[in-house]
């Protein structure tokens, strides 16, 4: 019975039983010939034969047991073997191990990653239910709207899709009393937030239907397991209890269980707010909705059910028409929460993760070339063996068992690895990706890992015995020349292996270089104002204490002299909003219809622009220049009196003069003032360095304004300075405690780190796309280099002969050379094709440069050929230094 049947059975117990049986009956029947043949009747016989060979079962556990120990035996004998030729081939060793725990430990990291953003179902029952119910109105002006809470109830008590339905929104407010005062982020939402997700509080109790509505003496809130515990203690104690909010009394009706924190991780408290209204406002579209669908409904079928429900709205608001909502083109989108939580991540994560699977490929391939290698050097081993009687399957398994002790030494470098890959995203990473949070190397991932790397050592270790071709180690002769030049089946593998290594380079070079001009482009992008030196804190005015007409404009006047006061300070302003932040505020409460003086409204509806209050000095700090009239300097300057950006100028004041034109906001709740337009600045890229600047109209704010477009409550402070920015944090702060003590500043960051951030996803995209090349082309040319490098040891007796007839050293070099340059013209050809293809699957995440840009796979080209022919240089100079004699001698 051969070792593989062997090592079959010890798996499969009952067919080795069987065997057993099958033998025995065999052997029992002929010796019962036998004796009949004497005389013997045949019971008599049989029982006679049945004696002289004992007891089945016996026999049975017997060859079983022999059996386990002649298989184990033969396995630890190649155990050993394996570990002896290892220890005196540590370059082979060293090679195959290192290489394949480069490839697998990439891959490894990389599928954490895409484990815990994109694969794992996010931390609520039925997560496949939830979804994000959100608008669009084009003829607002708006690509994506929320709801109004007269929308709100109307969807929620006519649809049938939604199990539930609940609209929230975001806000940052003050924390005080029981410590340092402190800026927490809060969610306000409807009393069924809780409910839609399927999360119960771990302490107290969830909001109720009647909570949230106005009238109550005491607003209500759930404080975070996290808040809880660092200013609490822990409590328990808490629930029934106030605490202090925008300095105002909240009671506290419960505390979310540990880790929940939605719609942001950094969210710590969770405001009860309702309103009974009807219908639909259409500006007053801020709030973002997610639902629960029933059982039978998808996001599809729900989308569907929603959009035959808006001209009901009409019906059931006092406010708008039909045409109105038809004007304004409002739709509903709805969108599983998972993918609206990701949202472009998915498609930057999969290609890195498709990126490290080449980079394993090349890996895999350098390392079957070694196989390949090692195979031809053992030619004589395996006739032997053969020789001796070892089956065709022991000599698989020797080599497997090489493999898989390869791939254990190679996993144990590939899982630290991945490890350190893991936290170095978390670390050095975009910190603002969702649900980065969550991600962590767990032991499954580090198993995956181990076992990932012990799988493929095995493969790859059986290429050289499982290809197609003569098996010259199956030959009964023992006349082995190992002088033989490298088979053409395996040359040829080898070639292919190469090749392929070259190509799959040489397309990740290229995806990579495209990424690179793109992200420097988008680095080069004017964002409209200086960031460099800039200073930015945020600050939020409790309207409880700063109610008081223009008590908020009395306070940043006195704050923002006195910064202006502090050494180092060049210039220092504040607006509600910051360029390129649209996620730490609410872009829909920045936005309302608007007019213009002596121009009609369209017929699709009045545009929606960009309100945004600002301060004296935010123009001198951020460096956004004037380009007609005068921005405001004073905090005395007349009221309704606006700044427009050349956006706003070019689409809505074209063929006259902006700054005789007059702008207001349309409310329906009050008639607004028109404000007259007193300057244009340059824009701004507010939303993203992408994206074309949007109209904005910026509102001063004054200590005599008597009518204000917002209460400038969340202000944002920008403070150019002379000096490290982060340097004056501390002298601010004491500004602001000096004033107000119990005031608290967050979100203290440059300019430069807001334009990092704006470029976030990018930079992540391109830096691993980058390194994954980087380790491609190495791997390329170590694999183009063992290659040729093998080919001359095997050629030493040629090469010696032809410069023994006169061949020069540099013809010698030459010949070399042009077998490597041969391989890295096909690898280039078929990556050229390669990188084509897969440029149409990064083409949407470039800026300004296309996925077939000839100057970049020109360069991509000439660095591939360049960096293979100094790996393969490194043969050709020792094959052109050959002393002929010596050459001929070692052969």
């Amino acid at each position: 019975m051969s070792l593989l049947r062997r090592f079959t059975n010890v798996f499969r117990r009952d067919r080795l039983a069987q065997d057993v049986d099958d033998e025995m009956a065999f052997h029992i029947a002929e010796r019962a010939d036998e004796l009949m043949a004497q005389g013997m009747s045949r019971e008599e016989a049989t029982r006679q034969a049945k004696l002289r060979f004992g007891n089945p079962t016996l026999q049975r556990e017997k060859t079983y047991s022999q059996d386990i120990i002649l298989w184990l035996e033969s396995v630890l004998r190649d155990l050993r073997h394996t570990f002896r030729f290892l220890w005196r081939s540590p370059r082979f060793a060293i090679a195959g191990a290192l290489t394949l725990a480069v490839g697998v430990g990439g891959v490894g990291g990389i599928f954490a990653l895409v484990d815990a953003l994109l694969l794992r179902p996010l931390p609520y029952p039925d997560p496949d239910r939830l979804v994000t119910v959100m608008h669009s109105a084009p003829g607002l002006g708006l690509s994506e709207a929320g709801h109004s809470f007269g929308n709100y109830h109307y969807y929620r008590d006519n649809s049938r899709m939604l199990e539930d339905f609940a609209v929230y929104n975001e806000s940052v407010v003050e924390l005080s009393g029981g410590g340092e005062p402190e800026r927490v982020r809060v969610a306000l939402v409807t009393p069924s937030f809780f409910s839609t997700l399927g999360v119960a509080p771990a302490l107290g109790r969830p909001f109720r239907p009647e909570d949230g509505l106005p009238g109550a003496p005491v607003e209500l809130v759930i404080l975070g397991h996290d808040l809880w515990t660092r200013r609490y203690g822990a409590d328990p104690g808490i629930v029934g209890r106030t605490v202090e909010l925008n300095r105002a009394p909240r009671e506290v009706v419960g505390v979310m269980p540990r880790g929940f924190g939605f719609p942001r991780p950094e969210t710590e408290v969770w405001y009860a707010r309702d309103f009974a209204m009807s219908g639909v406002q259409l500006n007053q579209l801020f709030l973002s909705g997610i639902a629960r669908l029933t059982s039978s409904a998808s996001p599809e079928s729900a989308e569907r059910e929603l959009n035959g429900l808006i001209p009901g709205l009409a019906e059931a608001s006092p406010n708008v028409t039909v045409q109105e909502l038809q004007e304004a083109g409002l739709a509903v989108h709805v969108e599983s929460l998972h993918d609206a939580t990701l949202g472009d991540l998915t498609s930057v994560l999969w290609l890195v993760f498709a990126a490290m699977v080449l980079v394993l490929a090349i890996a895999g391939a350098n390392v079957a070339s070694l196989f390949l290698v090692r195979a031809e050097e053992r030619r004589v081993e395996m006739t032997v063996r053969a020789a001796l009687g070892a089956g065709r399957a022991e000599r698989i398994r020797m080599f497997l068992i090489e493999g898989v002790v390869l791939g254990a030494f190679a996993g144990a470098f590939a899982v630290p690895l991945a490890a350190w890959l893991v936290e170095g995203v978390r670390t050095f990473g975009p910190t603002d990706l969702p649900r980065m949070g969550e991600v962590v190397f767990a032991t499954r991932h580090a198993v995956l890992t181990f076992g990932g790397a012990l799988l493929l050592g095995a493969i790859l270790s059986a290429v050289p015995v499982l290809r197609p071709g003569p098996r010259a180690e199956g030959s009964s002769t023992l006349r082995v020349d190992q002088r033989v030049p490298i088979g053409p089946g395996q040359r040829r593998a080898m070639q292919l292996l190469t090749v392929s290594q070259i190509a799959v380079g040489f397309a990740l070079l290229v995806g990579a270089a495209l990424l690179l001009q793109s992200f420097w482009r988008l680095r080069n992008v004017d964002p409209g104002f200086d960031a460099d030196n800039v200073l930015t804190m945020a600050i939020a005015l409790p309207h409880r204490t700063y109610r008081r007409e223009a008590a908020e404009a009395r306070f940043y006047h006195a704050l923002l002299e006195r910064i202006q006061a502090l050494p180092g300070v060049v210039a220092a302003g504040g607006a509600v909003a910051l360029p390129l932040t649209p996620g730490d505020y609410s872009d829909d409460f920045l936005r309302d219809p608007m007019s213009i003086e002596g121009v009609p409204d369209p017929a699709e509806g009045a545009p929606v622009v960009a309100f945004v209050n600002v301060t004296p000095g935010y123009f001198e700090a951020l460096r956004i220049p004037t380009i007609s009239g005068d921005v405001p300097t004073s905090w005395s300057s007349p009221s309704h009196t606006v700044v427009v950006n050349a956006a706003f100028a070019r689409r809505f004041l074209a063929g006259q003069d902006p700054l005789d034109a007059r702008v207001r906001p349309i409310r329906t709740w009050r008639p607004v003032p028109w404000h007259a337009v007193t300057a244009v600045v340059g824009d701004v890229r507010d939303v993203g360095l992408v994206a074309d600047p949007t109209p904005i109209v910026y509102v001063p704010v004054s200590e005599s304004l008597d009518e204000r477009a917002y209460w400038p409550g969340n202000m944002s402070l920008v403070i150019r300075t002379s000096v490290a920015p982060l340097s004056l944090t501390s002298a601010v702060r004491a500004v602001v405690r000096d004033i107000d003590p119990q005031l608290p500043i967050a979100r203290v960051r440059t300019m430069g780190d807001i334009v990092a951030r704006a470029t976030a996803p990018e930079r992540f995209m391109t830096l691993a796309l980058s390194l994954s090349a980087m380790i491609a082309l190495f791997l390329a040319a170590v694999g183009t280099y063992g290659l040729v490098a093998y080919a001359v040891s095997r050629r030493t007796q040629e090469l010696g002969v032809r410069i023994a007839l006169g061949a020069s050293g540099t013809g010698v070099r030459l010949l070399v050379l042009r077998q490597g340059a041969v391989l890295a013209l096909a690898g280039v050809a078929i990556g050229v094709a390669a990188a084509l293809a897969g440029g149409r699957v990064i083409q949407s995440l470039l800026y300004e440069v296309g996925a077939a840009d000839p100057a970049t796979l020109t360069a991509a080209s000439l660095v591939l050929f360049v960096v293979v022919l100094l790996a393969v240089d490194v043969p050709a100079r020792r094959a052109a230094r050959l002393d002929p004699i010596e050459a001929l001698r070692r052969e």
